[in-house]
């Protein structure tokens, strides 16, 4: 009888495990289209690919890239609603009784996935700029202190995207299309 209710323990907990995986895939979902629509604004010279994965590499996907004059921009997209702080790549949640758990880190998770686009695009043969950008909603409680990435908040986002500088080569979408 004992293993009958281990097991329906052990049920509880995956199942449980599964809710929680399933509602943070779904806040960075959100996320994602709350930053594709905010970027509605940009001209037709600008292309959004969205849930890209590189060819070949053993890592998870690229939340967005904005193609353009610019260049690439290799965007993490977080959809935070608790206290968060960011000291360097450090990245601490503060629960609401002060206890402070280390979380990892979106700002290395953004420079692996520059990195990787980056070496990409040079297997392809184009030699442009990659910038990047870690993105957050304008509401996110975040204390950032010498922050190893730009951080933005995603109501920022078209106008930082129309400041940076030209490239002068454009990329090919088709690049970017499986």
């Amino acid at each position: 009888m004992i293993w009958l209710y281990l097991g329906a323990l052990f049920c509880l907990i995956i199942a449980g495990e599964a809710v929680v995986a399933t509602r943070s895939w779904s806040d960075g979902d959100t996320g994602e289209w709350r930053v594709v629509i905010a970027l509605r604004g940009l001209s037709d010279e600008y292309t959004i690919v969205r849930n890209w994965v590189i060819p070949g590499a053993e890592q998870g996907d690229i939340d967005l890239l904005v193609l353009g004059p610019h260049g690439v921009l290799v965007l993490e997209v977080k959809n935070y609603r608790a206290k968060y702080e960011c000291d360097g790549d450090d990245w601490v949640n503060v629960k609401e009784n002060g206890y402070r758990k280390r979380m990892k880190s979106p700002s290395r998770q953004l420079a692996k996935n520059s990195r990787a686009v980056q070496s990409f695009l040079v297997k392809s043969g184009w030699l442009g700029t990659v910038h990047s950008a870690l993105v957050i909603p304008p509401r996110a409680d975040v204390r950032i202190a010498g922050a190893s990435v730009t951080i933005l908040d995603w109501k920022a986002l078209p106008q930082h995207i129309r400041a940076l500088p030209s490239h002068g080569t454009p990329v090919s979408v088709s690049l970017f299309r499986g």
